[in-house]
């Protein structure tokens, strides 16, 4: 179960994030709040995103619309801007919806959702190599069986993790009990990523 964290002053540029570009700053402030009293923002101090920016529209490959993008290089995070009604505002089911964000109740808890999604992606990026093997190797078992928290975790390792990340943060108790390797996978990341008294 997450314990919750003291707030942050603030999430600053210099201590969060490096740069937070153009004149949608302030939303892309708006956004990072989610990482407040949560398990990330200890994260985000060892290991700042280089870039969050909030853009019009987001694609991927495919021309669809996506909420969030992490890129590896650089480590930044794109958020989009507008969020379809027919996005949000579903109720939590594990397994059956894709992604954790569905559950969402207004626009800003998609895009928050959203962004703690792709600080899986981070997250990812910044673990050992002990660690990643271990979540690909806990990805194939908990995906043969079909049971993964959201099916978007099905498509692949670092979807897995992230999706199950986002859960963690906003449906920690589905996760323990639908998911418990996912659970105990994110546990480990987030203790090795941010060390109590480290």
């Amino acid at each position: 179960m997450p314990t919750p964290q003291p707030p942050a002053d603030s999430l600053t540029v210099g201590t969060h994030v490096e740069h937070l570009p153009g004149k949608r700053a302030a939303k892309a402030d708006e956004i990072m709040k989610a990482v407040d009293n949560t398990l990330l923002e200890p994260v985000l101090r060892r290991h700042p995103l280089g870039e969050v920016k909030v853009v019009s529209k987001l694609m991927n490959e495919n021309s669809e619309p996506v909420a969030g993008l992490y890129l590896y290089d650089g480590r930044k995070v794109f958020i989009n801007r507008s969020a379809e009604p027919a996005a949000y505002n579903q109720k939590f089911k594990p397994n059956r919806m894709s992604p954790v964000a569905e559950a969402a109740a207004t626009p800003l808890d998609y895009q928050q959702r959203a962004f703690v999604h792709e600080m899986g992606h981070h997250l990812y990026g910044i673990l050992s190599k002990t660690l990643q093997d271990r979540v690909y190797k806990d990805y194939v078992t908990v995906a043969t069986a079909g049971q993964t928290i959201t099916a978007y975790a099905m498509t692949h390792e670092r979807e897995y993790l992230s999706e199950s990340l986002a859960a963690y943060i906003d449906h920690c108790d589905d996760l323990k009990e639908y998911d418990r390797i996912g659970f105990d996978l994110v546990e480990a990341a987030l203790a090795e990523a941010a060390p109590k008294g480290g």
